[in-house]
């Protein structure tokens, strides 16, 4: 194993506050009815054109969904900077950085709000590549994202795991041909998490079980 693709929104940081957040200042603004917290961690997963789709449908205004789309782009971007990380999710990439593991980040989210949470954290540096939901012609769970990350890291895609929250990145992994660690507790539509090659409660676990995998691989080509 020579690559790790990550997940953002609910594997690396825990942005469903947040979000929720901006949706609500969004449905505000254009003075619609709100949503919760809990409604949106059920939306969460698909790209913000999806979220903004099912929360004016929920609210009863499906014909605004384009307004909305657009307002909650300024509505969100103030509120990216509060966003915390995963328990250990620095650890992590430094850990993997350390053990010369390539990582790259493979998202939904749109560019121009992934950018400025990358910058927040300060995860540049360990996420030389990011591929993001309006970047290709596809997303997740389509497995085209995955492969570019793989391509643009110079790694073969049999050579790389997906590390994510959701049934979308076990679907792209899947389709991709690459192995994939499921984080437990994410945003995956309000279901549990099936499917993958390891299920862990922690990002911790999974990252553990990433480097065992690596370890072996190591040793059996070398």
């Amino acid at each position: 194993m020579k690559a790790v693709l990550f997940d953002l929104d609910g594997t690396l940081v825990d942005s469903l506050p947040t979000i929720a957040r901006g949706m609500q200042d969004a449905l505000a603004i254009l003075g619609l009815p709100s949503v919760t917290e809990e409604q949106v961690g059920h939306w969460i997963g698909e790209g913000t054109p999806v979220l903004a789709r099912k929360a004016a449908t929920a609210v009863g205004a499906q014909e605004h969904s384009d307004a909305l789309f657009s307002q909650f782009f300024p509505s969100y971007l103030p509120h990216i900077p509060e966003t915390p990380e995963i328990a250990g999710a620095t650890e992590l990439l430094q850990r993997l950085h350390m053990a010369g593991l390539h990582c790259a980040l493979v998202t939904n989210k749109p560019r121009a709000l992934t950018e400025p949470l990358l910058a927040a954290l300060d995860w540049d540096r360990y996420l030389p590549v990011v591929i993001c939901g309006d970047d290709l012609a596809e997303r997740k769970p389509h497995p085209l994202p995955l492969q570019e990350a793989c391509r643009r890291l110079n790694v073969d895609v049999a050579d790389a795991v997906m590390v994510g929250d959701s049934r979308h990145d076990i679907a792209a992994a899947r389709a991709a041909g690459m192995p994939v660690a499921a984080l437990a507790g994410g945003y995956n539509h309000g279901e549990i998490i099936q499917g993958a090659d390891f299920h862990g409660d922690t990002l911790q676990e999974c990252g553990d079980w990433v480097l065992r995998n690596a370890k072996q691989f190591s040793k059996v080509s070398g």
